[in-house]
């Protein structure tokens, strides 16, 4: 899901350079400051059904949570980083 911000993975590598170039320095100003954007911290939930289970019982559905994709790749960096 591309995020409220209609932001995919293909836009990002579609990037130009400097475009890339100004987003690793907001990256890495997030980094030192340790100050995640609040809008990073919200996904949208929707429930999907277990399979061979009945969907009237609200346990038998399992949450997945859409973030910001470029939350997404922040995140990632910072796995890489630690």
């Amino acid at each position: 899901a591309p995020s409220p911000y209609q932001i995919t993975y293909n836009t990002l590598k579609k990037l130009p350079f400097i475009t890339l170039q100004a987003l690793e320095k907001a990256f890495n100003l997030i980094w030192a400051q340790a100050d995640v954007p609040n809008e990073w911290q919200k996904a949208l939930v929707l429930p999907i059904p277990k399979p061979v289970k009945t969907k009237t019982n609200p346990e038998n559905y399992r949450p997945i949570s859409l973030t910001i994709t470029l939350c997404k790749v922040f995140e990632k960096i910072l796995l890489n980083r630690l």
